[in-house]
């Protein structure tokens, strides 16, 4: 039988999540079709654990605790600073107490599931070929996904700034998991993250062309400052530039600007090639 490669493996697992969701979500049970997204990605999380433990279970040691607590601390930071810059604590209306409950246990389902699949399965299939490579790949991947959104009736605008949003916080996701030794802070700032959508009382209104724009360009922003934090995270992981296994080689491309920004010394970038 023929062995299926990395990048098949990711590509047919990313259509697989998206084609059980979809299924989830057409099931016609009051329960589950009212909360169909809880359903889904306790689903898509559980398959995930199933997958890293048959390709790539040495992920299974970020399944802890922080394993330094400045570290977690900081990197807290970097995230209610996103949370803020997102408007997370602007118009902060909470909702009924139905809605605190299904939406607390909502954002914790999308939390658990999104980054087990994302960073701890994805991620892990694609960390051979090295830590820059797979935070890149792994971060189009999770972005890519959100696709799916469009052909679901969000509108083209409100996708591209989905899309480009889950690349920046993907990438600073992957740099988390890595920089704290867990995935678990990662899983609960996701549920903060995308709580406001969930737990308040929001009037959502149409946006209109000019302040999709702006939106689509304020989120530019924001993932790339995500990413910025992210390369900084990795630069302090032991041997995040090792040699990756495959011949191209993402760090390869970056390594020089990183010398130009300080992050990592030209004599560390002269050893690894």
């Amino acid at each position: 039988m023929r062995k299926v490669n990395d990048w098949q493996l990711v590509v047919l697992s990313s259509f697989t999540m998206l084609a059980l969701l979809h299924v989830i979500n057409k099931i016609n049970i009051d329960l589950i079709s009212d909360h169909s997204i809880i359903f889904g990605d306790i689903a898509v999380g559980t398959i995930a654990l199933l997958l890293t433990r048959k390709y790539c279970n040495t992920q299974f040691f970020y399944l802890r605790l922080p394993a330094n607590l400045n570290r977690f601390l900081l990197a807290s930071l970097f995230v209610f600073a996103l949370y803020y810059l997102n408007g997370g604590t602007q118009n902060f209306h909470i909702g009924s107490a139905s809605k605190i409950f299904w939406g607390t246990l909502s954002v914790l389902a999308i939390g658990f599931g999104e980054e087990l699949f994302g960073r701890l399965f994805i991620a892990g299939i694609l960390q051979k070929y090295g830590l820059l490579y797979s935070a890149f790949y792994s971060s189009l991947c999770f972005a890519l996904m959100h696709l799916s959104n469009f052909g679901n009736g969000q509108s083209f605008g409100g996708t591209s700034i989905q899309v480009i949003n889950a690349f920046g916080w993907g990438f600073l996701a992957f740099a988390i998991v890595k920089y704290t030794d867990s995935i678990i802070p990662v899983i609960l700032f996701h549920a903060l993250l995308d709580s406001p959508m969930f737990l308040t009382a929001h009037t959502h209104h149409h946006a209109s062309g000019g302040s999709v724009i702006l939106g689509i360009l304020f989120t530019v922003l924001t993932s790339t400052l995500c990413v910025v934090a992210g390369i900084w995270m990795l630069s302090k992981t032991p041997d995040w530039l090792l040699k990756e296994e495959s011949e191209f080689r993402l760090g390869k491309h970056l390594e020089p600007l990183l010398v130009k920004l300080g992050l990592i010394e030209k004599d560390e970038f002269d050893d690894i090639n």
